[in-house]
Parts: structure tokens; C-alpha cells; sequence
């Protein structure tokens, strides 16, 4: 997926943060919304769908780290 820098930081950051989402713009958290990478679980609580999760886990390198863990 071809993200811009905003949106990939933004996703990092949603990840490693857990008071919100108010750290990135209106415009990049519209966007993320409607690539379907991040959606309301209720009012104000922002999580990833399971795309933005493999995003994420790609950018984060968690991917790589849990499969290492189970070899």
C-alpha cells in the first residue's frame, strides 16, 4: 500500500499510543478512515481494522519479531 509520510507516522503513532488520537489531522485521519486502515470502535476511541494492522505491524517490524519468536 503506497501511504504518505503523514499516514505512516500517524499509523505508527496511533500504535504506540493509547490516549487517543488527536496527535494527527483531521485530513490524514480521514484518509486512514477511508483506506480502511483505522475505524471507530466507539464514539472517540479510534482502533485498526485488520488491514491497518498488518500496516502497522509491517511499518513496526512486529511482523518480522513475532514470527522470529516462533522459530
Amino acid at each position: 500500500m503506497d501511504l504518505t509520510g503523514a499516514q505512516k507516522e500517524a499509523l505508527v503513532e496511533l500504535g504506540e499510543s493509547a490516549t487517543g488520537h488527536d496527535f494527527m489531522s483531521k485530513q490524514v485521519l480521514k484518509e486512514l478512515l477511508d483506506l480502511d486502515l483505522v475505524y471507530w470502535r466507539k464514539p472517540g476511541e479510534l482502533d485498526f481494522s485488520p488491514a491497518g494492522e498488518q500496516v502497522y505491524n509491517e511499518l513496526t517490524g512486529s511482523a518480522e519479531k513475532v514470527w522470529a519468536a516462533t522459530r
